[in-house]
């Protein structure tokens, strides 16, 4: 994937800009239905290694077709996945280690922040606006102006819609001291609900476990429900057994700010045993995880890394 986006790169940037954007116009479709190979890549080092230059690339093919759809989609996706696969990961272990100063924090911040960018510069070309999409939140109309302009059955429709509101949600939770972005997570939850709505297992569980942030990141002042996020993540867990990122979730976001040690310690247990090192043996990477679906597999890479990072400060958080 990654040689066949610099093989084209050099290509466009040999020839002319009509030419280019008659290769764009013909080529991005099939590199954007292409990008889940990036999804089943079960090496996390390597993802994080590899992506930046790809996405880079699509920056520079974007400026020559700037109103392309499909690498538009692919950027929204592509920085999502990567500010919060690698970033916000990486933030996880400083976080709850209490480091002073999280650098992956603020990488995370300007990789989702490129990523709604990206989002929002696709959804105007479907008709959905930054402000249409506040204003119709306000009204409680947002999952009828979103389903006047994307469509349900159009896989980059739902893929942006949902990547986009997860950047923000992801953003809201990192920048908690912007009370504007906070403010306006209620808009970003309404893309994520309305493929969840209309897709309820897309991306295997992935949809499902962002509702259950979205539900346990609030107070219950405005709008958090715990009770509904721990059945929702529990559901699942239970559908999607495989997908080992949506249990992290729940010790994440669930177990360890609700202080639930004897429940945390159960799952730690199980989940021990499905990872090829358990935490007790200090983490030593050993072969990559095989999961169920090679769909699966980026998601059950960072699911371990982040799993490591909070069975390695435990002693901290109970």
């Amino acid at each position: 994937m990654i040689k066949l986006f610099f093989a084209l790169g050099s290509y466009l940037i040999l020839n002319g800009c009509s030419i280019q954007r008659l290769a764009i116009g013909q080529l991005a479709p099939a590199l954007s239905s292409a990008s889940h190979k990036l999804q089943e890549e079960k090496n996390w080092d390597l993802f994080k290694a590899g992506t930046p230059g790809s996405l880079q690339l699509t920056e520079v093919l974007l400026e020559t077709a700037p109103d392309n759809e499909d690498l538009l989609a692919m950027l929204t996706k592509g920085y999502t996945a990567y500010g919060f696969v690698v970033n916000d990961t990486e933030y996880l272990g400083e976080k709850l280690a209490d480091a002073d100063n999280p650098v992956h924090r603020r990488r995370a911040v300007q990789n989702l922040g490129k990523a709604l960018a990206y989002g929002f510069r696709y959804l105007s070309e479907k008709g959905i606006t930054y402000n249409g999409l506040l204003e119709s939140s306000k009204n409680n109309s947002s999952m009828d102006y979103i389903r006047e302009h994307l469509d349900s059955d159009e896989l980059t429709d739902l893929e942006t819609a949902f990547f986009t509101g997860t950047a923000w949600l992801l953003l809201a939770n990192l920048r908690k001291d912007n009370m504007v972005i906070v403010s306006q997570v209620s808009s970003a939850f309404e893309l994520i609900n309305w493929v969840c709505t209309e897709k309820p297992d897309f991306q295997m569980g992935l949809c499902q476990s962002m509702k259950g942030v979205y539900y346990l990141a609030r107070p219950k002042a405005l709008g958090g429900k715990p009770a509904l996020a721990v059945k929702i993540l529990k559901n699942a867990m239970a559908k999607n057994p495989g997908n080992l990122m949506i249990p992290v979730v729940y010790m994440e976001w669930y177990l360890l700010p609700f202080e639930r040690e004897a429940e945390y310690r159960r799952m730690k247990l199980g989940l021990s045993k499905k990872f090829k090192k358990a935490a007790f043996e200090h983490f030593i990477p050993g072969e990559p995880l095989d999961s169920s679906n090679d769909m699966l597999n980026l998601f059950n890479a960072m699911a371990e890394k982040r799993f490591h990072a909070i069975v390695r400060n435990e002693s901290e958080l109970f």
